[in-house]
């Protein structure tokens, strides 16, 4: 499994690293995709396409951030300096959840809790609340 051989560098950049050679790859966006969500207790637990899981709270929180093409989409760490976007099924799934708050600056966010912590999902137009502007 090459997944286990990659890592992200300060430099920004992209490697696969052996025990005997570095070599440099290009990666597009993010090199994995969480592909599963499941809510135990007060936490939701996060699968990537290769395996890992891992536990959304305070060690592992989204962000959103955006693709090469401009489209926001939460993110999250997964391991050496490497992270995973939401797959599309997971995010309509979490978005079902979420819940609306209002940012200190006004902004309206969606997101929920996991493990203690807000994770956002993406804001929402000022109109999105069915609130008259």
């Amino acid at each position: 499994m090459l997944s286990t051989l990659l890592r992200r560098e300060q430099d920004g950049h992209h490697y696969l690293v052996t025990p005997v050679e570095k070599q440099r790859i290009q990666v597009e966006d993010r090199p994995f995709v969480i592909v599963d969500a499941e809510l135990e207790d007060d936490s939701w637990w996060l699968t990537t396409n290769v395996g890992d899981r891992l536990r959304l709270g305070d060690a592992h929180r989204l962000r959103v951030s955006e693709t090469p093409d401009g489209v926001a989409v939460p993110e999250v760490d997964i391991r050496f300096g490497l992270s995973a976007r939401l797959g599309r099924n997971v995010f309509y799934r979490l978005v079902e959840v979420g819940e609306q708050r209002t940012t200190d600056t006004g902004r309206i966010e969606l997101g929920l809790t996991s493990g203690g912590v807000w994770q956002p999902l993406g804001e929402l137009p000022g109109d999105a609340s069915g609130e008259a502007s």
